[in-house]
């Protein structure tokens, strides 16, 4: 028996069988597929493809906790759990939409009541019969989650109309369609979310982007515990059983013919026409595994997840944005055995060449029903389709948001019968499903052509703008049509063709667009004077948008009132272009490439000459082939550019894209290089997606560079697969070598050192100045003439007399400290600066001062102190400072004076922190040439030159009890060399699976060297090379491991992906883990010098110090007996907490230094920033 309204019918399925899992967020299904694709590339770089295995899960007991295919990480939401959610928060909704203003309801300030017009009618507010009325509107701005679809029924319970609002769209867009709609309540994702499922989340002011238009915000999320009983909400009454009945239960924007985006009113009956049309034709079961990928904004997602929720079938809903890539879609579809698939033409076909003889094997056993919808399915794709999944049933669907989604369906198993009798370039799109109609508007009989005209269940009931102003919507039983647009053409079977639109709205990648919509902004550029969209098919079946325009004369700039970009730099301009429409248009809506044009072709009538547009005449040669590359090879450059967006903060990558220019560094550089298996320095000379792909091309070609040596060449494998097609470069066909190259480039590049000049010199603060600070009674002493930064504070300051510190003695990073000229792991300390601080309370962390550099300063500082004063050193310092550069150089500076001792220059950049070598005099110093140099400081020479076959980032380790020192590298090898007598040589090599960036960590007193991998990997070995466990983290590792007597047996390692471990030193257990929520890449310290105290009896806690990418210094309170704590059953997350966070203004990427409360550590907003921890 069929329900009366879609949550009825949930309520019937949900209640048969409520411990059953209805929503599954695959977290740990796509996180075993990534460590299975970087095995895969690696393997792949050392032999040959044919060879490696294809993935095959088989969905093995040892991955797999239960069947379904539920894997480890995976979070699993049941029909009894969605049912308690809903019923909590539609009550929440019903609260607020009726008046209420509990903080608990609402999470938002100033709420009062609202009424907005068209609320409620007249006859029922005086108890009368009615029979329709106009719900109230509700956002829904959330990802495909689990709170998404709680959300959607709790509105559907509610009796009022959700309204999508995809989170990828731009905040002026969002803004627009709140306003329009006058939306009453906008649900999304707590503050604090910090879930991969929901969309972005909001930063701390996520409201107040609504409050312009009216709107009120209601935080939702399935972590947060249910309210059951809300006042005035007790008894909801369900809508179906009242006296009223809503006009509409849904609202979706979509592009319209003017060229502004229209506010479609779907109803209910719609809605449920097309499910029950589905469950009659090609029924969904409960065995059956549905995949909820399709974005919000596409009507094609309601069917979705109402399929499967409504079928009792299970929902799987991948992380936001994750399945960007083919074959990860194709892996992730055979890992959770999904049945039925909904997705367009176009991603079908980036698919294919992904589909081999295994993965088609398995996708035949799982796979049931491919629905394919939004764009036309050309014959050629239908075919590659039919050979490879002959079990499957292939539909293919017609419909738009106007007609709920779908109102004609073609079954392709019958296409032979009508390839026999048509000749056609594309699937046909069926006939009309249940209780719909299609007629072809101006048909004629000689050729069955005409405009598609829908009636039927599944039409809407108008437009939102339409609607508003009061204009009443028929309801009786008058056959009403929807005209499309659409033309086609019907064919003797009675099946209809699709054969184009009769306006400019296209579908791409099954989004409808306005093309006049994109024009009408593009003219808004204050650069641009008129502008014309296109789209172009390619490959058969896929589509692209294409904007050609033309720029304003520069005068006519200026009378506007606007800075125009460089007219004559394309680049530039073409830049400036896509950041404005990413701030105006969804991403489906922006054009992927741009031509610039002197004028637009016009037709006689003087409007726009489309077609000339589209004829690959008009542009120059030169654009056409400058542009075109942005949809060839499409596939080749989606490997790179998922490579940027694993090392970006950003949420897309286009080709032309310089990876500097949109949040690269040195440190996202490796990343990259790492992924793609590619020596880092191409990224600084080919930054964006495509040029670097056609420098890969070159080198594999020329076979490798000129002058390097054997370990070299193999950083510069690459797959041949994925660099077909493409034209030569000319710099590197010219044999131009790659260092060159790099050092033309370098001076275009964000550099990470410090690099001062004279002029620059003399606007720092001089000796004795006072500076601007929170504390004007600190005085700071400055020598200008060194140009690393030293900064020197009197000793007679009470932070530095309580602490009892020797009279020469130097801090650096990752808790390494010099007394004199010994390197200790355990000074004493005669006293301890103690913080005292309740249980559970808290500190906060104050700015005291900062200075200058005019730079962004990367490195970390070193804190010197010597006869009664402390230096600061944006550099390595023992008697003399020491610093590399870009240019290779090492520097031996006078401490005093900063004048140059000597220099020696190696043949790459320098990037590390030396180690120093007081027994032998010796400074340790690492290059990308490879080599590892042993600097005599005192005689000026170079006693040693080791290879060590990969670049050195990291500060090598010496152990002086053992004589020995080792060094890593980005080829991941760790090498231990003998120190007893030179020449210095290897005495092993291990062979670790990934690059090393971070500085090596020794534990002098077992000997243990510590060693961190951008996979994530930690290891430990022992004085011989061999490994003595090795552990894992949740992300990669740029940053050396930190160890400190005051926290025994603890290895402190901080990952990329914000989290801080504790490994146990003994064995490689993660003693505890601590979440900041920001990406960090440099080490943590431990402040030797300060303890917490909570209670008399309780033992002295430490202090950590870590800094975020982002710029936030998070101070954190750590047991200093978490193995003893661990072992006695505390868990971890009481081992650690939160102190003090401070936010500084710019990106942080260098390691602090953290003595006795004071933290010095260096900011790209070009300042050395010193702050106080206090309570």
């Amino acid at each position: 028996m069929r329900s009366c309204c879609i949550f009825h019918e949930f309520l019937t399925s949900a209640t048969k069988d409520p411990c059953r899992v209805a929503i599954v967020h695959a977290g740990g299904g796509l996180q075993l597929l990534r460590e299975y694709r970087t095995r895969l590339n690696e393997a792949s770089s050392y032999s040959n493809p044919a060879s490696i295995p294809t993935l095959d899960l088989n969905f093995d007991a040892g991955h797999i906790s239960s069947s379904p295919r539920f894997f480890p990480g995976d979070e699993c939401f049941t029909y009894g759990e969605l049912l308690s959610a809903v019923d909590s928060l539609s009550r929440r909704i019903c609260c607020v939409l009726d008046g209420g203003n509990a903080a608990h309801l609402l999470n938002h300030p100033g709420y009062g009541l609202i009424s907005p017009e068209g609320h409620l009618d007249e006859s029922y507010m005086l108890g009368l019969p009615s029979v329709s009325y106009m719900p109230q509107i509700v956002g829904v701005r959330i990802g495909p989650s689990v709170e998404y679809v709680v959300a959607v029924l709790s509105i559907l319970r509610c009796g009022e109309a959700f309204l999508p609002l995809d989170p990828s769209w731009p905040e002026e867009r969002i803004l627009s369609v709140v306003s329009s709609s006058r939306t009453r309540l906008v649900i999304q994702v707590k503050d604090d979310s910090t879930m991969k499922y929901g969309g972005r989340p909001t930063d701390g002011g996520g409201a107040d982007w609504v409050d312009g238009c009216g709107s009120l915000v209601i935080y939702f999320s399935m972590k947060e515990k249910l309210l059951k009983n809300v006042a005035q909400a007790t008894n909801l009454v369900w809508p179906c059983e009242s006296n009223r009945q809503r006009k509409f239960c849904y609202l979706m924007y979509s592009s319209g013919s003017s060229g502004e985006p229209k506010g479609v009113c779907g109803t209910e009956l719609g809605l449920l026409n097309r499910y029950w049309w589905m469950q009659d034709q090609y029924p969904i079961s409960q065995e059956d595994v549905l995949l909820f990928n399709t974005s919000i904004s596409f009507v094609d997602h309601l069917q979705e997840f109402l399929g499967a929720i409504l079928a009792c079938a299970l929902l799987v809903i991948p992380p936001y944005h994750e399945l960007k890539y083919p074959e990860y879609t194709v892996d992730f579809l055979k890992a959770y055995g999904i049945s039925r698939l909904t997705t367009v033409p176009s991603l079908v076909r980036e698919l294919l060449p992904t589909f081999d003889i295994s993965s088609c094997a398995q996708l035949i056993k799982s796979l049931k029903v491919l629905v394919l919808s939004g764009e036309i399915l050309a014959i050629s794709l239908w075919r590659d389709l039919h050979d490879r999944l002959r079990e499957t049933t292939i539909l293919n669907l017609y419909g738009s948001t106007e007609v709920a989604g779908d109102c004609a369906c073609f079954d392709c198993k019958n296409m032979p019968d009508i390839l026999e009798a048509e000749v056609l370039s594309s699937v046909p799109i069926g006939k009309p499903i249940s209780n719909c109609g299609i007629v072809l508007l101006g048909e004629r009989s000689k050729d069955n052509v005409g405009e598609i005209c829908v009636s039927g269940m599944c039409l809407f009931v108008g437009y939102i703008a339409e609607i508003y102003p009061g204009q009443t919507l028929k309801d009786d039983c008058t056959q009403l049509h929807f005209k499309t647009g659409d033309r086609a053409r019907r064919l003797p079977s009675g099946d209809f063709v699709f054969l184009g639109r009769e306006d400019r709205i296209v579908k791409v990648r099954g989004q409808r667009i306005s093309l006049e919509e994109i024009e009408n902004v593009l003219r808004e550029h204050p650069a641009i004077w008129d502008a014309a969209v296109i789209v172009q098919n390619t490959n058969g079946d896929c589509c692209h948008v294409e904007a050609f325009f033309v720029v304003r004369a520069t005068d006519e700039c200026l009378e506007a009132a606007v800075n125009c970009v460089n007219r004559d730099d394309d680049e530039e301009l073409i830049a400036s272009i896509k950041s404005w429409l990413l701030r105006k248009l969804p991403p489906a809506m922006l054009p992927t490439i741009f031509v610039r044009t002197e004028m637009l072709p016009k037709t006689s009538s003087g409007k726009i000459d489309y077609s000339m547009l589209r004829s690959s005449t008009y542009a120059p040669m030169k654009l056409r082939r400058e542009y075109k590359r942005n949809i060839s090879d499409n596939h080749r450059l989606q490997l790179v550019k998922k490579a940027f967006l694993a090392a970006l903060p950003v949420e897309d990558v286009s080709d032309d894209d310089d990876f500097f220019m949109i949040g690269g560094n040195s440190i996202s550089a490796a990343h990259v290089a790492y992924n793609l298996g590619i020596d880092m320095r191409l990224l600084y000379v080919f930054p964006s997606p495509f040029r670097l792909i056609k420098a890969l091309l070159d080198l594999k070609q020329n076979g490798g560079l000129a002058n390097t040596d054997v370990m070299f060449e193999k950083t510069l494998r690459v797959d041949n697969s994925m660099l077909s097609s493409f034209e030569l470069t000319s710099d590197i066909r010219n044999n131009k070598l790659l260092g060159e190259l790099v050092e033309e480039n370098a001076g275009i590049r964000i550099h990470d050192l410090v690099k001062l000049n004279g002029s620059q010199i003399t606007n720092l603060p001089k000796k004795n100045e006072r500076l601007t600070s929170c504390d004007e009674s600190k005085k700071i002493t400055y020598f200008p003439s060194s140009p690393y930064g030293d900064l020197s504070l009197n000793m007679d300051d009470p932070w530095l007399s309580n602490c009892g510190l020797p009279r020469r003695c130097s801090f650096s990073r990752c808790n390494s400290i010099m007394v004199g000229s010994e390197s200790l792991l355990k000074p004493k300390l005669q006293g301890c600066v103690s913080l005292e601080f309740t249980m559970h309370g808290r500190g906060h962390i104050q700015e005291l001062w900062k200075v200058l550099l005019e730079s962004c300063v990367d490195a970390s500082p070193v804190v010197m102190l010597k006869d009664g004063n402390v230096f600061l050193f944006i550099a390595y310092c023992i008697c003399q400072v020491v610093v590399g550069c870009y240019k290779g150089k090492v520097y031996f500076l006078d401490c005093s004076t900063g004048s140059i001792l000597w220099s020696f220059q190696t043949s790459g950049e320098v990037k590390m922190q030396p180690a120093v070598d007081e027994d032998r005099g010796l400074i340790w110093c690492g290059s990308h040439d490879h080599h590892l140099y042993a600097l005599d400081y005192k005689r000026h020479l170079c006693v040693s030159k080791i290879l060590c076959g990969g670049s050195i980032y990291g500060s090598p380790a010496i152990d002086k009890a053992r004589n020995m020192l080792y060094v890593a590298t980005t080829s991941g090898v760790v090498s231990g060399v003998s120190l007893k007598v030179t020449p210095f040589g290897f005495l092993w090599r291990y062979e670790a699976d990934a690059p090393l960036f971070g500085s090596l960590c020794l534990d002098s007193s077992s000997g243990n060297v510590f060693c961190c991998s951008v996979n994530g990997s930690v290891m430990a070995l022992n004085p011989k090379g061999h490994s003595v466990w090795k552990a894992s983290v949740g992300g990669p590792i740029f940053a050396g491991a930190c160890i400190s007597f005051t926290l025994p047996s603890q290895l402190l390692i901080c990952s990329r992906n914000g989290g801080l471990y504790s490994i146990d030193m003994d064995n490689g257990a993660v003693l505890w883990e601590y979440q900041t929520g920001d990406s960090i890449t440099a080490s943590a310290y431990v402040d030797e010098l300060c303890c917490v105290i909570a209670k008399p009896s309780h033992p002295c806690h430490r202090l950590a110090c870590i800094c975020s990418s982002s710029g936030r210094i998070h101070v954190l309170r750590i047991h200093p007996n978490a193995k003893k704590e661990r072992a006695a059953g505390v868990p971890g997350n009481q081992l650690v907490e939160e102190f003090a966070v401070l936010h500084l203004p710019g990106d942080t990427f260098s390691s602090p230094v953290m003595i006795a409360g004071r933290i010095f550590v260096g900011c790209r907003d070009d300042y050395v920033h010193c702050v106080a921890v206090k309570t």
